[in-house]
């Protein structure tokens, strides 16, 4: 948190309440009533409040807006199922991006998709399959021709020893990490390159 500081502000404490973060600060040497950017958030303080500042989450500067800072941009994001996919599908959809969710529970998948539904209202997509199929990745080529961002956010682990892991358990997770990754670059690259091409065509 120290670093999206502005500088002479010293944190006391936080508490939380309904989703934000309410900040404790003691300013320094700076104006009363002014407005500091700290990236996609503001931080805001009012003079009657004695210095008491909120550090506004970034979804209510979305919902302020229409247009997002990806809209008409279509995303495919693998791992999307939960976690830290779910996540960016969430925030990439709030920025009115169109994302193709790519994992391997399709109930997972679904929920995270109705939960993306807002002021938008983008027609996301779930692709259900195994990130280390080519076959299913030529799949996705053919049916998401205009791709703008890819996303590898599905990986594992196992919680053993490395001397005490099974050698499959071991493929399993190169299989997942390494060659999943690389086989969804290696299919939705070629569409980029040559979505690239033909943008390039187009405006000669």
């Amino acid at each position: 948190m120290r670093a999206l500081c502005i500088p002479h502000l010293r944190l006391q404490s936080k508490s939380h309440r309904r989703g934000f973060a309410i900040y404790k600060a003691r300013p320094r040497q700076f104006e009363e009533d002014r407005k500091y950017p700290i990236r996609s958030c503001r931080l805001q303080t009012k003079k009657d409040e004695g210095w008491e500042s909120r550090l506004l989450s970034s979804q209510s500067t979305l919902d302020n807006r229409d247009i997002g800072l990806l809209a008409g941009k279509n995303a495919i994001i693998t791992g999307a199922s939960r976690g830290i996919g779910a996540a960016i599908a969430e925030r990439f959809a709030n920025e009115g991006a169109r994302c193709v969710l790519v994992g391997r529970n399709v109930g997972a998948l679904t929920h995270v998709k109705e939960g993306l539904i807002g002021s938008h209202k983008i027609d996301h997509a779930v692709k259900v399959g195994d990130v280390r199929n080519l076959e299913f990745w030529k799949e996705v080529a053919r049916s998401e021709r205009n791709v703008d961002i890819l996303v590898n956010a599905a990986g594992i682990t196992h919680y053993t020893a490395l001397f005490t892991t099974q050698p499959d358990l071991l493929e399993e997770v190169v299989h997942t990490n390494l060659m999943g990754t690389m086989l969804s670059c290696r299919s939705v690259g070629r569409l980029m390159m040559g979505k690239k091409s033909a943008d390039r065509g187009s405006s000669q």
